[in-house]
């Protein structure tokens, strides 16, 4: 589906793209190193001392995947075009951009940490570039409004995300507008926008531990401790949500995914780059007393899918194999699991274009693409012996209709975040 795009309105709309892409640009180096030196007009936010390109944070509610996805062309509404938006913002702040030899300092500083030098060469993300055709417009500091958000107003909005998402889960119908109208009495004078830059946020934490999250209230990153304290802290309280998810995560759609309407370079994306404390917690939601959901164990329905998934990439590998032209290895790829037995290691025997073999762990969810998984002793031991012929396929948001792939070749040990949740017990003696 197109993106759509849209000017923004408020200098606050234009804060919050900005935050947005310092949030998301890290984890995406080539896409920060295309922006970062081709754009000539700077947006910098003293209160936060962060840049961001005029193109970028001039159009609402920006972010990462839908400015990619403009740039290739899938787009409505505005026109994706940075002269615009320039005008936009400056007719907004009631200033003009302007060269400034302090802030082109500062924002050679500020491309180094997002983008650090190259170890071999020593060169810069500016490297090369033209310095003299930055140009700046500075945001206002931030005043008056009502200010951070209480306890009482994100305990407010939590409750009501999760009362929508609750109603979705089960297949009902709701009135996000109607939900929202209700909401706002309860709130200290906040704006429309306002809330459902919140609820995007309630996305973005739900979303970075791997759970389904609403439709059309997309994850923004930059939220603060205190949101994802307070989602962690409802979900404990209220344990039937979370059951409620992990049903929801494991189990298969009505109908499997017919692999010959994807294409691997279509539904392929990065794989996620967890912060070290989520790394740490095998980016997993705690339960009462710390204890990890356990991710694996959740019945006949999760082996269901994940058969589905594994049927799904030895449809993708041969697909993609025969329009290789070699259909000679589309006729030998094997579904491993199922014909021998899931004690190789492996799931699906494919090739590459040249004939090399692809041994392929397949792992599906129904949730999203931090979704924690399974690993077993013996899967990452063949993953050390087989090498590069070795790949995990990771399949997200599989019954979505919509799936995501990521992949990793080679030996796990160094590429996973791997945390102990059980082991094989004997008394000692």
């Amino acid at each position: 589906m197109p993106v759509k795009l849209k000017f923004v309105e408020t200098i606050e709309e234009i804060r919050e793209s900005l935050h947005t892409f310092n949030a998301e640009v890290g984890a995406q180096p080539k896409v920060a190193r295309s922006l970062l030196t081709q754009t000539s007009y700077w947006v910098w936010d003293p209160s936060s001392k962060k840049f961001g390109p005029s193109k970028f944070v001039g159009l609402q509610h920006m972010n990462v995947s839908d400015y990619e996805a403009a740039r290739k062309g899938d787009y409505l509404g505005a026109p994706f075009d940075g002269h615009p938006t320039q005008q936009k913002i400056a007719s907004l702040i009631g200033e003009a951009y302007k060269h400034d030899d302090a802030l082109a300092k500062q924002l050679d500083k500020w491309g180094r940490l997002l983008i650090p030098d190259d170890p071999a060469t020593g060169s810069t993300i500016f490297e090369g570039v033209d310095r003299g055709k930055w140009k700046f417009i500075a945001l206002p500091k931030p005043h008056g409004g009502p200010g951070d958000w209480t306890n009482d107003e994100v305990h407010h909005i939590i409750h009501d995300y999760f009362s929508m998402l609750a109603i979705e889960l089960s297949g009902g119908q709701y009135s996000k507008a109607a939900h929202r109208a209700k909401l706002l009495k309860k709130l200290n004078g906040r704006s429309a926008g306002a809330v459902e830059f919140k609820h995007c946020n309630i996305s973005a934490v739900l979303d970075q531990s791997g759970l389904p999250y609403i439709n059309g209230y997309k994850p923004r990153g930059n939220y603060q401790t205190q949101l994802e304290v307070a989602v962690q802290k409802f979900l404990i309280d209220h344990p039937e949500v979370l059951q409620r998810i992990e049903a929801k995560l494991s189990e298969p759609p009505k109908q499997a995914l017919d692999a010959s309407k994807f294409r691997i370079e279509d539904i392929e994306e990065p794989a996620p780059t967890l912060s070290s404390k989520e790394s740490a917690a095998g980016g997993a939601v705690k339960k009462n007393n710390g204890a990890f959901v356990d991710w694996g164990k959740m019945g006949a329905e999760q082996t269901r899918l994940g058969k589905l998934g594994e049927e799904f990439v030895l449809g993708l590998e041969k697909q993609h194999l025969m329009e290789a032209g070699r259909a000679d290895l589309a006729a030998k790829v094997k579904w491993i699991s199922k014909d021998d037995g899931d004690g190789l290691g492996y799931d699906v025997l494919s090739y590459q274009d040249d004939g090399t073999p692809k041994h392929i762990e397949v792992k599906t969810t129904n949730g999203g693409k931090t979704a924690p998984f399974i690993l077993t002793a013996n899967e990452l031991s063949v993953a050390e012996s087989l090498s590069e012929s070795f790949w995990l396929y990771r399949v997200f948001k599989y019954s979505s209709g919509k799936p995501g792939l990521y992949r990793l070749k080679g030996p796990l040990s160094k590429k996973l975040s791997l945390v102990p949740i059980e082991y094989r017990a004997r008394p000692k003696g």
